[in-house]
C-alpha cells in the first residue's frame, strides 16, 4: 500500500515511463501489464517481467507499439492505459491497478 506508481508519457506519445518507489523489501519482481485502444479502436499492450536486487524504486521506458530490425511502428492516438503490476516475493504476490490518462 506505500507503493508509489506513476506513468508519465514521453512528449511524442510513443512511450510512457513506468516509475515505482518504495517497493516492498524482498520483493523479487515486477510483473507489468499495459493494455490500451489505438484511435482505430485496436486493442493493444505490452507485457513484461523487472527482476530486482534489492532496488527500492526501477524506472522504465515502455514502447506504445512495435520493433523488428530496428524498425518501429507507433500505435496512434492512445489516450488512456490500463496497467496492472503484481510484485512476487517469496511470501506470495500482491496486486496494483490504476487506469492512466496520458
Amino acid at each position: 500500500s506505500s507503493v508509489k506508481v506513476d506513468l508519465v508519457a514521453r512528449d511524442d506519445k510513443k512511450a510512457v515511463t513506468l516509475k515505482i518507489s518504495s517497493i516492498p523489501k524482498g520483493t523479487e519482481s515486477i510483473d507489468y501489464e499495459l493494455s490500451y485502444d489505438t484511435s482505430a479502436g485496436l486493442p493493444k499492450g505490452a507485457l513484461g517481467t523487472i527482476r530486482l536486487k534489492d532496488e527500492s524504486s526501477v524506472e522504465r521506458e515502455i514502447l506504445l507499439g512495435t520493433c523488428s530490425r530496428n524498425i518501429c511502428k507507433y500505435d496512434e492516438g492512445v489516450t488512456k492505459i490500463n496497467l496492472v503490476l503484481r510484485f512476487n516475493h517469496p511470501k506470495g504476490s500482491s496486486q496494483f491497478q490504476k487506469e492512466y490518462e496520458l
